[in-house]
């Protein structure tokens, strides 16, 4: 298939898609207004708060407003998509659109999973006696995020020799988990959600791996947060960051066993996948990719990663700790 041909396919496709997500958007509001007016019947004879009350309805206004961003931002994913179909092996007229569908799919169900977990924290974290929304907590959430980003955009590098090209090594966690262990673990939620928020615009996978990020994050960050929570020592610090660790190097595992190699193998055909790796491992063919890439490369890269994150992390820790304390001081002084 040439160029041209490609571009006209591309043409038919996105009025196709635009049709199909229009459908969806009426399908799911359809559903969102009956299951909500159930929920009102059911909530009408329980004695529940007015408030989550209302979680279904944001619920349901998110989704809404997730279907519009996904078709707004549809043809941006098409051009991925494009690209995807141009350089994979065989391509033909068959393969643009099912592959602009499940990139604009994934990427869907990224949006919600972050969106989503944003809502339940931000829920979770608005109790009375959690003051979590102080003009305080906001700035140091606003510094942790804007450090995490940073890091995650620029300060990262591969080891080639080592590692296939597309893994770098980044300390972009260091912030997630000193907001964990400052602020609780809601902290180190929102930081992550931000990021990987700010990120999806620029994303080149279709929101599939902010999504593995996330989860690795998560996996990171509660476990190593809720037991510093319990443990408030500093060999308790250093114990709840290798029981993090542990946990996320074990979902890194699962992640890219069952997400992130799946969906992009689906992408670029497995021929390109193994292209990337071949360098590294001669040997390695679609059959044992798995024991090659994960036993070689996902447990070593994710071990070495969060061995400098949990370094970082336990020498930072006390001196960011004093800082964000000096700052609170300086700013109570004029009205004591």
């Amino acid at each position: 298939m040439n160029l041209h041909e490609m571009r006209e396919l591309m043409t038919v496709s996105k009025t196709a898609f635009a049709i199909l997500i229009v459908a969806l958007a009426l399908i799911a509001a359809i559903i969102l207004l009956v299951v909500q007016l159930i929920a009102q019947r059911y909530f009408a004879k329980c004695d529940i708060p007015d408030r989550r009350k209302k979680v279904l309805t944001w619920l349901s206004v998110l989704t809404v407003l997730l279907l519009i961003f996904t078709a707004v931002f549809s043809p941006v994913l098409y051009e991925i998509a494009y690209t995807a179909a141009v350089r994979a092996p065989n391509a033909s007229n068959k393969t643009v659109l099912p592959a602009a569908i499940k990139i604009t799919m994934y990427f869907a169900l990224s949006m919600g999973f972050l969106i989503t977990t944003l809502f339940l924290v931000i829920t979770y974290a608005r109790k009375k006696h959690d003051p979590f929304f102080t003009t305080n907590a906001v700035t140091k959430l606003a510094i942790f995020s804007a450090l995490s980003v940073v890091l995650y955009l620029f300060v990262k590098f591969p080891l080639p020799f080592m590692f296939p090209q597309f893994l770098d090594i980044q300390i972009s966690d260091v912030p997630v988990l000193l907001a964990g262990f400052m602020m609780g673990p809601q902290a180190g939620a929102v930081v992550l959600v931000i990021r990987a928020l700010i990120k999806m615009p620029f994303t080149g996978t279709g929101g599939v791996g902010e999504l593995g990020d996330l989860m690795l994050g998560m996996a990171f960050m509660l476990s190593s947060s809720l037991i510093y929570r319990r443990l408030r020592t500093k060999k308790g610090a250093l114990i709840a960051l290798i029981v993090g660790a542990v946990c996320c190097v074990a979902v890194s595992v699962v992640v890219n066993r069952y997400i992130l190699i799946p969906f992009f193998a689906a992408l670029y055909s497995w021929q390109a996948v193994l292209g990337m790796v071949r360098s590294l491992y001669p040997n390695v063919t679609q059959a044992n990719f798995y024991n090659y890439f994960l036993t070689l490369a996902t447990v070593p890269f994710n071990t070495l990663r969060c061995i400098l994150v949990v370094l970082a992390t336990f020498f930072l820790y006390k001196p960011t700790k004093l800082a964000f304390r000096f700052q609170d001081r300086k700013k109570r002084a004029p009205g004591q």
